[in-house]
C-alpha cells in the first residue's frame, strides 16, 4: 500500500532480541530495535554500516519517504530517487512477503515554489494543487514551545532549538557558521525555522504566532506522526536529504514525541550525477527531463540502468552506463521471446542435459534470494540472471549429445519463467505474444 499525500492535506518471521547496540552516526545514536526479524540485512544511514532489518509489528513495515518539491518538471534524476525506493519496496513484498504501507509526502509550498508563481505570473494553486493547512493551528510546532523546544520570535517566527532536542549531541556539534536562514532574533545562528511569517505577496495561514507557513524540515514530521503516529520502521530519501532536513526532521520528532528513535531505519538512495561528480539538479539547469528521456529510451531501460548499481551508491549518467542497460534489457527481451518460440513449439528444443541445467536454476534461485536479503544487491543479481542465459544458450546451442541428455523443453522453459516473473518482481515487463495473449483475454 502506498500514500501520495501533499503537505496540505495531512499533517517466516521470529521474535528475537538483540544485544543493546548503540551507534553514532550524523543522525544521532542508533539503536538496535527489538521485534520480529525479517531476513534482511540493510545499510542504516544512522547506524554507518549493515545492520539486521528488525520490525516493531510482525511483517509489517511502516515506512516514510520524502517526495519531491514541484516547482518545475520532474527530471531523471527525481525519478532514480523514487525508482531505486519502489525496486526495495517491490522486493521487501514480492520476495520477503512483508506488508509495506509507504507514504510519500510532497512539498508543495515553500519558497522555490512560490519564487516560480511569481516569476511565472501564476497563482501558487496553478503551481502546485492547493489545500488548506487548517491542521496548522495545532501543529507539532505548538507542542513543541509548549515543552520549551521551541520559541517564538517578535516577528512570529518560530524556531527549533538546536540545543535541546534529543539529537541535541549531533546538532550542536554543527558550527554556528551553518546558518540557513539569517535573523538576528534566533537565539542560536544553527536553530532552524518551524513556522516563518509571510512576506509580502506570499500565501499565507493563520497561525496562533502570525500569518505564514510551516518550516520545511517540519512538514514531513507532521505528515509521516499524523498517519503512522510516534514511531517509524523506515524513513528514505536522497543522500542530499540527510543534512539538514533528516538531521533537523529526526530531531524535532523526538522532542514532540519524546522518544529516542523515532525512525529505525533510515536509507538513502544514491544521487544521479552528470560529467565530475555533479549532480543532475533543477537549481544548475543541469537536468533531463523523464519525458525528453523516454522519447528515445524506454521505461525498463531506465529501471534496468537504476538496477545495475546499488541502490545507495551515486550514479553516473553517460551514453556508456546507458548503453550497458540498454544492452542487458535487449538480452533479457530476446532471451524471453526466443524462449518462448521452443515453449509453443514454434522451434524444437534440442537434447539437453536438463538435470544440470535445473540444478543451475535452482542455485540461481538460491543466489538472487541472498544477494536480495543482503541490502538488496540488484546489480550482482542480474548477473546471476544474465549468466543463467548464457548457460541456457550454450544448451541450446550444444551438438554434442550422450544417453543423459533429453528433451530440454521443461527445464529452459523453467529457466526462462524464472527469469521472466524475477524481472516482473523489479518492475521490468518483457513483452512476448504470450503476455498480450493472456493480457487480451483477462
Amino acid at each position: 500500500m502506498m500514500w501520495f499525500s501533499r503537505m496540505k492535506q495531512t499533517l517466516p518471521l521470529l521474535t528475537i532480541s538483540f544485544n543493546s547496540k548503540s551507534y553514532s552516526s550524523y543522525l544521532g545514536k542508533f539503536k538496535s530495535p527489538q521485534g520480529y526479524e525479517t531476513g534482511l540485512t540493510i545499510y542504516n544511514s544512522a547506524a554507518h554500516k549493515k545492520v539486521p532489518f528488525i520490525l516493531k509489528n510482525k511483517g509489517i513495515i511502516t515506512w516514510y519517504m520524502c517526495g519531491p518539491t514541484v516547482y518545475a518538471e520532474s527530471h531523471i534524476g527525481h525519478a532514480c530517487c523514487y525508482v531505486k525506493f519502489d525496486i526495495l519496496r517491490r522486493i521487501m513484498e514480492n520476495v520477503f512477503g512483508l506488508n509495506v504501507l509507504l507514504l510519500m509526502g510532497i512539498t508543495d509550498i515553500d519558497d522555490k515554489i512560490i519564487k516560480k508563481s511569481i516569476e511565472s505570473n501564476l497563482s501558487i494553486s496553478e503551481i502546485s494543487r492547493m489545500f488548506e493547512f487548517d491542521f496548522f493551528k495545532d501543529m507539532a510546532a505548538m507542542r513543541l514551545i509548549e515543552k520549551d523546544f521551541a520559541y517564538v520570535t517578535e516577528k512570529g517566527n518560530v524556531y527549533f532549538k538546536v540545543t535541546k532536542g534529543m539529537s541535541a549531541d549531533i546538532l550542536s556539534e554543527i558550527s554556528e557558521d551553518n546558518e540557513t536562514i539569517i535573523d538576528p532574533l534566533k537565539k542560536d545562528k544553527r536553530d532552524f525555522v518551524l513556522w516563518k511569517v509571510a512576506k509580502e505577496n506570499e500565501p499565507f495561514w493563520a497561525s496562533p504566532w502570525c500569518h505564514g507557513r510551516p518550516g520545511w524540515h517540519i512538514e514531513c514530521s507532521v505528515l509521516a506522526s499524523k498517519i503512522f503516529g510516534f514511531h517509524l520502521d523506515v524513513h528514505s530519501g536522497g543522500y542530499d536529504l540527510l543534512f539538514p532536513h533528516h538531521s533537523n526532521e529526526k530531531s524535532q520528532s523526538e522532542a514532540y514525541h519524546s522518544c529516542s528513535q523515532w525512525g529505525n531505519y533510515w536509507l538513502h538512495a544514491g544521487l544521479l550525477q552528470v560529467g565530475d561528480d555533479i549532480k543532475m539538479s533543477k537549481s544548475i539547469e543541469n537536468t533531463i527531463s523523464i519525458k525528453e528521456f523516454l522519447r528515445e529510451n524506454s521505461v525498463n531501460d531506465f529501471r534496468i540502468f537504476c538496477l545495475q548499481s546499488p541502490y545507495r551508491k551515486n550514479m553516473l549518467y553517460c551514453s556508456e552506463t546507458l548503453a550497458r542497460a540498454k544492452d542487458m534489457h535487449r538480452k533479457f527481451h530476446n532471451f524471453i521471446n526466443e524462449l518462448e518460440l521452443y515453449s509453443n513449439g514454434e522451434l524444437v528444443s534440442p537434447q539437453i542435459d536438463e538435470d544440470k541445467l535445473l540444478s543451475k536454476l535452482r542455485s540461481t534461485e538460491e543466489q538472487v534470494i541472498s544477494l536480495f536479503a543482503d541490502d538488496f544487491n540488484t546489480g550482482q543479481a542480474l548477473l546471476c540472471l544474465t549468466d543463467l542465459i548464457d548457460v541456457v544458450n550454450e544448451n541450446l546451442q550444444s551438438t554434442i549429445e550422450t544417453v543423459t541428455f533429453k528433451d530440454g523443453i521443461t527445464a529452459i522453459s523453467a529457466c526462462s519463467n524464472y527469469i521472466d516473473k524475477t524481472l516482473e518482481v523489479l518492475g521490468i515487463k518483457i513483452i512476448c505474444k504470450k503476455k498480450i495473449n493472456r493480457d487480451f483475454y483477462i
